[in-house]
């Protein structure tokens, strides 16, 4: 398998509630930072494909009887664009969808900090050190082959949303420049 470079960025204002001592997901109801996110990725110079992951099924969903959602790759736009409600209503959940640029990594991560998000650590996809997305994931070898069957190709950059979106997860093929 590929080597994955990873910056783990958090958006400002989450920051600051947090050093605050509000409850995070309650003040920041209203921000605007995965629609803007999600109006980069889908400008036709970006994006390359939406890859939806398979759901790990929480007990709930096991006795409501949810089927299993499968991993998914949707490499048209106008698809996308049809679901963009969806993914608008649902984004705070996480860890369900690869937003796949066609840009490269410090491309994507010039728009997040001027988008008001901030570096938190710098990593490498299975490092398991802080900033490390398969920490999230209850079955991190079914993540990584999501991401190699997403095929993220060299100048490209995969974005990972973490759970009420406190955390997103930058990810690139590692070139020896990064290393």
């Amino acid at each position: 398998m590929k080597t994955y470079s990873v910056v783990e960025i958090s958006p400002l204002l989450y920051v600051e509630v947090e050093v605050k001592g509000v409850d995070h997901v309650d003040y920041v109801a209203h921000d605007d930072y995965f629609a803007r996110f999600l109006e980069f990725f889908l400008r036709e110079a970006n994006f390359s494909k939406l890859a939806r992951l398979p759901l790990s099924k929480g007990l709930l969903e096991l006795i409501l009887g949810r089927p299993d959602v499968p991993f998914q790759v949707i490499v048209s736009r106008e698809a996308v664009l049809r679901s963009k409600e969806d993914l608008q209503r649902n984004w705070m959940n996480g860890l369900d969808a690869l937003y796949v640029l066609k840009q490269p990594l410090t491309t994507v991560l010039g728009f997040c900090l001027t988008a008001q998000y901030r570096v938190e650590n710098r990593t490498y996809l299975g490092s398991a050190k802080d900033g490390d997305p398969l920490q999230e994931f209850s079955d991190p070898s079914a993540f990584e082959n999501s991401l190699h069957l997403s095929e993220v190709k060299p100048g490209e950059c995969a974005v990972l949303f973490a759970h009420d979106g406190d955390r997103l997860y930058l990810m690139a093929p590692a070139t020896d420049q990064f290393r």
